[in-house]
């Protein structure tokens, strides 16, 4: 809506706004991402990581201590 006009109130100050001039504005803001969308999967990615790699050494040390706490076969009996 090219024509469509809209009010706007930044603080104190009320502006018009054409439809134009809106879309104008959100072209403008998605050119540039947000550190979320650039930084986010990268540090989703690194959380997940470290997770996995706790859960592996994790069960890694309770089988060990399962193992070693097992009696040891007696080639005697």
């Amino acid at each position: 809506m090219v024509g469509h006009r809209r009010d706007q109130t930044i603080g104190h100050v009320r502006t018009k706004y054409s439809g134009l001039q809106t879309a104008v504005d959100r072209g403008r803001d998605r050119a540039q991402p947000s550190w979320v969308e650039v930084h986010g999967l990268c540090m989703l990615a690194r959380v997940v990581c470290c997770y996995v790699a706790l859960e592996f050494s994790a069960a890694g040390r309770s089988q060990t201590t399962r193992a070693s706490m097992q009696s040891p076969l007696s080639l005697c009996s």
